[in-house]
């Protein structure tokens, strides 16, 4: 009953009533000396009944009547019992007190003990029990006052199952989700190994009608009670991401008493669950996995199903949350607890997910952890923006021990190369945690996730996938690619490929998914519904003062995605390459409008030409090279795909343009890594820009071994000779130039003309160079 008044009102009513029913029969036995043949089988029988009714009453957290109401039961029952005893079959005292007393305490346990297993009993049980086994007692009606009194006074202590309950000490000063299911300890204190305690006083909370702030800029403010969920449009019109699933969270006001995050007690509850999306991700304990439109679940047939005004249809262990028709396609996700998944097999990976955790613990403590989360924000989130800072920064507190132990491990790793730059752990970390043992630790606890996978684990393998290179001088295993191939599976799972823009879910998630979507975009065209970034689906970047409020690098990249993509596709495909190698007429054409993009492309963003740029940015380095590295790949990729044809059937003049054109970017990649610094070698670098130089190396070599003319082979083995100069001096800062070196420097070791079969006037070029 929604009502607490009338349901105490009632409850109080109801157990009157029984008293009224049986005391007139006691009273009438007693003044009588007769039970009037009544069965003492069936006051027996109402006596056990009254035990699985308490223990009922009291998991389901009923009001204090009700719960005393059972109590009141078996009291009188036993009392009528034993009088039918005492009456009808002629028994003494001497043997029914003791029957009595053993079957009270018989019940009384049953009850104390079964509301504890059920949940719904506090730290009090033996204080319960002593009240339910002096109410039990015939002949000691003074007895029930005390079970009243201790019943109520278990019951307006804090009960764990009470949904208006407060937060626990410890997740109250990390201003995070309490979560509860049963008996202590909570979620996070059984993580953490802390003792879950409720010692102090609840914090004061505001009027759910009252404008909330949150620390950051973004002007989140808790809405007033609406009878529909708000639309997109009203969402995005708003300047900062919505916060935290509502059903795990509810933000205080910054400034305030509290800056925990508690639970929606009442009415506040009631309205939030309206008014506010629920997340599909961030519900502790359970994933959400797109139901695909050829599966066993048929989505159409889904659609006809009767969902609840928060668009869900519940079974016994699973929901089906619709997000509506996009364009005539249903959108639905499964949502279910992750202990369905726990006999799923391969199961066993070599460790727990809690000894992973205790391992990540004892080698970053927490305030390292704070730090080295706030290097990942300045110095790597900037350039590959897969984390919401409004979920982490403002829904956890920044606090990195919220956080699903693979993706703690996977942002430690990556920020460890950059603690020179924080005051503190610049001197106090001597021995640094081995970064390698960190992203093990990360791929090691995403892999136990493969059976119930979240954003965090798509986050966590793209991290890993992102990670600088364990030999510098080796190229990347095929075991990189067998990532990739997990990741766009995961994110297909998760429904990656679908554009969220229109589904019911906060802000921020929105903003993620979109992002996340991008940074794998290995999914197929035919498969891939997500419209192109825009300044909207950045909000708050890093969370850190002087901050871009959007990552222009991650949209630059986002958009050359495309046309690489395009290359690709046309150029460089199995099919395509068998096509186009035999013809360089047909190359030049399918060339041409790929060139026209990469030209607009480059007048479009300014920015990235002018770099490397040499100012010095005001927290030190500057990762926007890999961007205008990957131009550069980009169109050495085209010349690569129009030095294939061997035929001399296109004009000279064609030739010769193409010849020039290809020297042209060849000398714009010199140049380029001449004008980097330590402050952009320094910085972060995409994982692919080690390769990227290797493919400039071999390419540079390649328009050496095709010099048509003597002038062109002794100016293209010039550029070789300096190119190599210089990555024998940058490689000593930037382990990414290691692989081009070597690449390079086993050619000429082992002779360029006897390696390579050289064009007549290369080949001369290096008889001349003595090679």
């Amino acid at each position: 009953m929604d009502n607490p008044a009338a349901a105490n009102a009632f409850g109080t009513l109801g157990a009157v009533l029984w008293s009224l029913q049986l005391l007139p029969q006691i009273w009438k036995n007693w003044r009588r000396h007769d039970s009037q043949s009544l069965s003492s089988t069936f006051f027996l029988s109402w006596a056990i009944a009254g035990v699985p009714l308490g223990v009922y009453n009291i998991a389901d957290d009923f009001n204090v009547a009700l719960q005393i109401q059972p109590n009141i039961l078996v009291f009188l029952s036993l009392w009528t019992w034993s009088q039918c005893k005492y009456y009808g079959d002629n028994w003494g005292i001497k043997k029914i007190v003791p029957f009595v007393t053993g079957l009270a305490i018989v019940l009384a346990g049953a009850d104390s003990y079964g509301g504890w297993f059920t949940g719904g009993q506090s730290a009090n049980g033996p204080l319960s029990a002593n009240g339910a086994l002096g109410s039990s007692f015939p002949g000691r009606a003074g007895n029930s006052s005390d079970t009243i009194a201790a019943r109520m006074n278990r019951f307006t202590k804090t009960s764990f199952g009470n949904r208006n309950r407060h937060p626990c000490d410890f997740c109250r000063y990390k201003r995070a989700a309490c979560l509860l299911p049963g008996p202590p300890p909570c979620e996070l204190c059984r993580r953490q190994g802390k003792e879950c305690t409720f010692v102090e006083g609840p914090n004061k909370r505001r009027r759910v009608a009252e404008r909330i702030h949150s620390p950051s800029d973004d002007g989140l403010e808790s809405p007033t009670c609406h009878t529909r969920a708000p639309s997109d449009t009203e969402m995005r019109s708003q300047s900062g991401e919505m916060s935290s699933p509502l059903n795990e969270m509810h933000f205080i006001a910054d400034g305030a008493e509290s800056a925990s995050l508690v639970s929606p007690t009442g009415s506040q509850r009631e309205c939030a669950d309206v008014s506010l999306p629920a997340s599909l991700d961030a519900k502790l304990n359970h994933n959400a996995q797109v139901i695909g439109l050829s599966g066993e679940s048929d989505p159409y047939l889904l659609q006809l199903y009767q969902f609840d005004e928060k668009d869900e249809c519940e079974f016994q262990q699973l929901r089906i949350r619709s997000m509506g028709m996009d364009d005539g396609v249903p959108v639905q996700f499964m949502l279910q607890n992750n202990s369905l998944a726990s006999r799923a097999q391969p199961g066993d990976f070599g460790a727990s997910e809690s000894d992973i955790r205790n391992e990540v613990l004892n080698m970053v403590s927490e305030d390292v952890g704070r730090r080295l989360l706030n290097l990942f924000w300045r110095y790597v989130q900037p350039y590959f923006p897969i984390l919401s800072v409004e979920y982490i920064m403002h829904g956890n507190n920044g606090d990195p021990s919220t956080l699903p132990t693979s993706l703690a491990a996977a942002i430690y790793g990556h920020a460890l190369p950059f603690c020179v730059f924080d005051d503190k752990l610049c001197v106090d970390v001597y021995t640094p945690p081995s970064a390698d043992r960190l992203f093990k630790l990360a791929w090691m606890a995403a892999l136990s996730q493969f059976h119930t996978p979240s954003l965090a684990t798509v986050q966590t393998m793209l991290l890993l996938i992102q990670r600088r290179p364990t030999n510098r001088h080796v190229a990347d295993t095929p075991f990189k690619w067998v990532m990739l191939a997990d990741t766009v599976a995961l994110a297909q799972c998760l429904g990656l490929n679908l554009d969220p823009s229109d589904w019911s879910i906060p802000l921020w998630e929105k903003r993620l998914r979109r992002r996340l979507a991008w940074a794998v975009s290995h999914i197929q065209d035919c498969d891939w519904d997500v419209s192109s970034l825009g300044p909207e689906d950045f909000g708050s970047l890093s969370g850190i003062e002087d901050e871009p409020a959007i990552s222009k690098h991650f949209l630059h990249l986002a958009s050359l995605t495309e046309i690489v993509s395009k290359i690709q596709l046309n150029m460089f495909s199995v099919k395509a390459t068998r096509s186009l190698s035999k013809s360089l007429e047909a190359s030049f054409e399918v060339a041409r409008p790929l060139r026209i993009e990469l030209a607009q492309w480059s007048q479009d963003h300014p920015d990235v030409g002018e770099q490397p740029s040499p100012a010095l940015p005001h927290h030190g380095l500057d990762g926007n090279g890999s961007l205008r590295l990957a131009y550069i790949t980009a169109k050495v990729a085209v010349f690569k795909a129009l030095l294939r044809p061997k035929s001399n059937e296109a004009p000279a003049e064609a030739r010769a343009a193409l010849r020039t054109g290809a020297m042209a970017v060849a000398r714009e990649m010199y140049d380029f890594l001449a004008k980097l610094g330590p402050h952009h070698l320094e910085a972060f670098w995409h994982s692919y820009s080690r390769v990227n130089f290797a493919i400039a190396s071999n390419f540079i070599v390649l328009l050496f071994a095709l010099s048509p003319t003597l002038a062109d082979a002794d100016d293209a083995l010039a550029l070789l000779n300096q190119w190599r100069s210089l990555l024998r001096i940058k490689s000593r800062s930037c382990d990414l130039l290691n692989l081009s070196l070597l690449r390079l420097d086993a050619t000429f070791v082992a002779g360029l003309g006897k390696l390579i079969e050289l064009s007549p006037a290369a080949a001369e070029a290096v008889l001349n160079r003595k090679l």
